[in-house]
């Protein structure tokens, strides 16, 4: 089996998106991505959420891969997506049981989070500081917050 070390999540863009980027950066092997986008897929690293507002589905995906050894962290992208869908406390008690999780496995969140334009995201991006260990920006300007 391939050693995968991570599992991208993504609510923002399409597995098909992502790809062509991961394949220039050299990690486009390395990584299992959950599309809560797209509706089809024909590559096994690929896993499709039936709706994006399934965190259910998401949660059994995420344990799944995250009981393998080689699996180290773990990137969501983005948290605003989340509570777009969802809605602020479905995404807060998903977060809760997601970072408990991660920090009993010993593994790494990231968490990729834009400018919050509604007040569910402002209010997210207040509770997100709560329960994650760091903060910083890339040179973008994209926000980055990660549970150890």
């Amino acid at each position: 089996s391939k050693g995968y070390i991570g599992v991208c999540v993504t609510f923002r863009k399409k597995h098909t998106d992502i790809i062509p980027k991961l394949k220039l950066e050299g990690v486009d092997d390395v990584l299992f991505i959950i599309d809560a986008l797209a509706k089809h897929t024909t590559l096994d690293e690929v896993f499709l959420l039936r709706s994006p507002r399934n965190l259910t589905e998401l949660s059994i995906l995420l344990t799944e891969l995250l009981g393998e050894d080689d699996v180290k962290f773990v990137v969501l992208d983005t948290a605003q997506d989340v509570v777009f869908y969802n809605g602020f406390e479905r995404t807060r008690k998903f977060f809760n049981m997601l970072t408990q999780y991660i920090k009993r496995k010993g593994k790494v969140l990231f968490v990729l989070k834009r400018k919050p334009v509604s007040q569910e995201e402002r209010k997210f991006t207040m509770f997100l500081k709560t329960i994650t260990d760091e903060e910083w920006s890339d040179e973008d300007g994209k926000l980055l917050h990660r549970s150890l």
